[in-house]
């Protein structure tokens, strides 16, 4: 059901987001002294689970859309890139015209966060597809929820069957274990309520949107996150943005109107991120 929305050849199901994230990058391979390009304003999972692997973020800078700025890339850029690592915040799309062609012009491969993508699209394609590999989340704050839970997405054959392998605890016949694996199987009933939410997916989809709207035509003094043409953003976050956010913050909770500032420690700054180059080396006893 998932991939015939995404128009995508195979959707894996896994138990959370981050789980699978952990299968994308060990799909690729990633490991000791290998690089992966993320933007600096992400949710924390983002850069863990590459950390997971024994490799190294390289945080990139934001652009306009609150994305990372494509222009930035290039100069991090090194022999150890193994990947191209990308969320769309809040629903808001990103520039994957630019992205892929980076990706092509390296032969880096591009993994999409989709954690906060399902639903948008990027000239009139669904997004959560655009990369060799693209995961998403199921977590009880997502649009589509099964409280717990995620899936992996390709258009590609072995990637497929390797997930699959992965997240069986590597198990590539009855118990031969052929990789380092987990037990990151779906569990079926949350899968069974994840179904159903997809039959109203299009309609939850759009009453969302349509607020969205209606929060721009009212609002006063404050403004947006620039959106690329040809987009659709999913709105998973309503983002504003205002010269006096924390008194703005305040004034609305005193109102009764719930508020959050997102991420106010970027992912780079966060203790357990912070100077990552080479943490992981060959060279270590």
């Amino acid at each position: 059901m998932v991939s015939s929305y995404l128009d995508i050849k195979y959707a894996i199901a896994v138990n959370n987001g981050t789980s699978a994230l952990d299968v994308a990058l060990k799909c690729l391979d990633i490991g000791v002294e290998d690089e992966v390009i993320i933007p600096a304003f992400t949710y924390v999972a983002t850069g863990n689970a590459i950390v997971y692997n024994h490799g190294n973020p390289v945080f990139v800078d934001i652009d306009d859309t609150l994305n990372i700025d494509p222009a930035r890339i290039e100069e991090k850029i090194t022999d150890r890139t193994k990947a191209i690592m990308n969320i769309d915040f809040g629903g808001n799309v990103s520039n994957y015209t630019e992205l892929l062609r980076i990706s092509k012009k390296y032969h880096i491969p591009l993994i999409v966060d989709g954690a906060q993508s399902f639903g948008c699209e990027y000239h009139n394609k669904k997004c959560c597809t655009q990369g060799l590999i693209n995961t998403t989340s199921f977590h009880a704050a997502k649009i589509i929820t099964t409280i717990e839970g995620g899936m992996v997405f390709t258009n590609d054959k072995k990637i497929c069957e390797k997930s699959q392998i992965l997240r069986n605890q590597g198990q590539t016949s009855r118990y031969l274990h052929t990789y380092l694996g987990n037990n990151y199987r779906m569990v079926d009933i949350i899968a069974a309520m994840g179904t159903a939410q997809m039959r109203r997916f299009k309609k939850t989809l759009q009453q969302r949107i349509e607020k969205a709207h209606y929060y721009k035509e009212h609002l006063k003094n404050v403004s947006y996150p620039k959106e690329l043409e040809q987009t659709k953003n999913s709105y998973f976050l309503f983002i504003i943005l205002a010269n006096k956010r924390d008194k703005l913050n305040e004034y609305l909770k005193k109102n009764g109107i719930e508020t959050r500032i997102n991420y106010p420690t970027p992912v780079n700054d966060q203790p357990t991120l912070k100077n990552t180059v080479l943490r992981f080396s060959k060279t270590q006893n």
